[in-house]
């Protein structure tokens, strides 16, 4: 009788389990595909901790150490993910010796929109309180992540709270307006000259973060002389209506814009973020035609400058004033 009671006991609990893993999705063990790259390094069990959110913008070159022992300290000891579509695990060692002060650092080479829908690679994402993406080609991001369960997942990363970032490719590819670089880069004087050059490719962003809608991002920015692309993809972007004003930053190497959860900013690390806003098209944006873009507001910030509001807007007067005429960019200091 009493083995017939505890043979009962055991099946109940094992109905229970079964019940409770069917709505539980995170009963659900996934097995990681074989065709994944991947590389851990620190706890192997996932920890729940409460990040404190927040935007880390890289301009490329040398990363900033301050950056990521800001990033760092806003996944609040939890999990990192770091995304690529290309290369491998230069910064797991980084991040967890060098920086500290966080549970785990996985990173995931996801080069195929097979991989972006994985559930093993999404359950990754979901458990993170910190996701970057580092440096490569945004073209291959666009093309492997825009419209797959990963591009969701990060966005209800940061939603959650999880702090998020990127360097180069990886920064430019978190603006609500994106170059994509689907035909290959382009200079200043090449998109000047010819603000719908072939290459010039735009498109709105494959993630939702609210600070920044209608913000598009341009990296290793002095180094590159990216100032007269930036200003057409501004120009294009207003044209073709993508949207109906324009902030846009471009970020120095060895550089970063880092955003609290409430929209304060800083810049870290040596070099300077340009800032510019518009929400009055170009005079002239056109087919085979030289730009001619008038009276931009502009701000030049270092890490000597303090914090200001990311989402600068029309209500603030810049520093500079920056205008485009027949290639040539003039710059007025306004104050």
């Amino acid at each position: 009788m009493r083995n017939s009671i505890e043979h009962v006991s055991t099946a109940m609990i094992y109905m229970i389990f079964a019940v409770v893993c069917l709505l539980v999705p995170s009963c659900v063990i996934h097995d990681r595909p074989a065709q994944l790259k991947a590389w851990h390094l620190g706890n192997p069990e996932n920890v729940v901790s409460s990040p404190g959110g927040g935007l880390v913008l890289i301009g490329g070159g040398r990363d900033p150490d301050e950056a990521f022992a800001w990033f760092n300290r806003q996944a609040n000891h939890g999990d990192i993910v770091v995304l690529r579509a290309s290369r491998s695990d230069g910064y797991n060692h980084y991040l967890y010796h060098d920086i500290g002060l966080i549970d785990s650092v996985q990173t995931l080479l996801v080069d195929s929109r097979e991989l972006a829908a994985d559930p093993w690679v999404i359950e990754q994402i979901n458990q993170a309180e910190g996701i970057f993406i580092a440096g490569g080609d945004q073209a291959d991001y666009v093309d492997f992540w825009a419209n797959t369960p990963l591009s969701t997942a990060v966005t209800e990363a940061y939603q959650r709270g999880s702090v998020l970032g990127g360097t180069s490719a990886g920064a430019m590819i978190l603006g609500g307006i994106i170059f994509e670089a689907s035909e290959g880069s382009v200079t200043s004087e090449q998109s000047m000259r010819n603000p719908y050059y072939e290459r010039v490719q735009l498109q709105t962003s494959i993630f939702s973060v609210p600070l920044l809608k209608n913000v598009i991002i341009d990296t290793h920015f002095e180094e590159r002389e990216r100032m007269g692309r930036l200003l057409v993809f501004m120009a294009r972007a207003l044209q073709d209506q993508l949207c109906e004003e324009i902030q846009a930053f471009g970020i120095d190497e060895s550089t970063a814009v880092i955003v609290t959860a409430s929209g304060q900013a800083r810049v870290l690390g040596s070099g300077s973020a340009t800032v510019m806003y518009s929400k009055e098209r170009a005079e002239v944006c056109a087919m085979e035609q030289s730009l001619i873009f008038d009276r931009i507001a502009a701000w030049k910030l270092s890490k000597h400058g303090g914090t200001f509001p990311f989402r600068i807007g029309m209500d603030i007067d810049g520093d500079i004033l920056v205008s485009v005429q027949d290639g040539y960019i003039t710059m007025t200091k306004q104050k």
